[in-house]
């Protein structure tokens, strides 16, 4: 992708028509776009805020092999409270005040309804949000082989700074770090994938 909208992700490890789940896709789907130019995967595209539902279908139209999907994740099913400054918005639960609501969905919900039983690469840039998420997915059993993962500790605060070590424990359990950009784009892959395409 673009140097704004890029996240560093194994190739050697795509095949042709894997799964996408791309969350916070903003004005800027070179990451997903080049995955489908690259290995023509099936990317689905997920952001609740007005400015990239009306750039994505005034651009893209759903073509290219991407979906748009006009609603967030969280870790439950409904209307999530959020902060929009002049920036990004803010999940309201950071401490931010709460001044929109928008719609948003488990990853657990949006597979049942897509029909989809697993996420080969899951991207996600959800300023904060995947601190509910990750736990959730991995309680659940969702393990996508690669995982994408812009995080938000800078956001954090005393009170709430441990959820980025707890987090971050938690997946080292099941993947493993293989990529890091500027200290906030992780890339996580899976550590069976991993095992068996670059052990030797």
């Amino acid at each position: 992708g673009t140097e704004y909208g890029g996240f560093p992700v194994s190739l050697d490890l795509i095949n042709d028509g894997d799964l996408v789940y791309d969350f916070g896709v903003g004005e800027d789907v070179s990451f997903s776009r080049s995955l489908v130019e690259e290995k023509n995967c099936e990317v689905h595209l997920f952001d609740f805020t007005p400015q990239s539902i009306k750039w994505f279908h005034e651009e893209y139209l759903e073509k290219d092999n991407m979906t748009y999907h006009e609603y967030g994740v969280s870790d439950f099913d409904g209307e999530l409270k959020v902060h929009h400054p002049n920036g990004s918005r803010r999940p309201a639960w950071m401490g931010y005040e709460h001044n929109e609501t928008h719609p948003v969905k488990t990853i657990q919900t949006i597979m049942k309804e897509l029909n989809h039983d697993n996420i080969d690469i899951l991207k996600m840039d959800v300023e904060g949000e995947e601190y509910k998420i990750i736990p959730q997915m991995i309680s659940q059993s969702i393990l996508p082989k690669q995982i994408c993962l812009e995080v938000h500790n800078r956001f954090l605060t005393k009170s709430n700074i441990e959820l980025h070590k707890d987090m971050l424990d938690l997946l080292m359990k099941t993947y493993f770090v293989c990529g890091v950009v500027d200290n906030q784009e992780i890339l996580f892959v899976r550590q069976d994938i991993y095992n068996e395409n670059f052990k030797s």
